[in-house]
């Protein structure tokens, strides 16, 4: 399968040079929506997947904000998608 998609952070929320790209995940669980970053351990939920990514975007700048050093150390660095049939 292909690349997760890429969420822009606002690089003057995080202190950066430039933009930087996060890689997340995106599910409904029950009647909310989880956006969950898999490079820094921050998820958020909304109530549409448009909320629930803007409330991610939020997080991680608040979260890259008060520790800025944690931007140079995300948690993975490469992430893959895909599907696995199990008996």
């Amino acid at each position: 399968m292909g690349q997760a998609p890429k969420l822009a952070i606002n690089a003057e929320s995080c202190r950066l040079e430039s933009m930087k790209s996060i890689h997340y995940t995106l599910y409904r669980e029950e009647s909310d929506y989880v956006a969950q970053c898999l490079d820094f351990d921050i998820s958020s939920f909304g109530a549409t997947r448009q909320e629930a990514m803007h409330n991610l975007k939020e997080a991680v700048e608040l979260y890259l904000e008060d520790r800025p050093e944690a931007a140079a150390h995300p948690v993975i660095s490469d992430v893959s998608v895909g599907q696995l049939a199990i008996a």
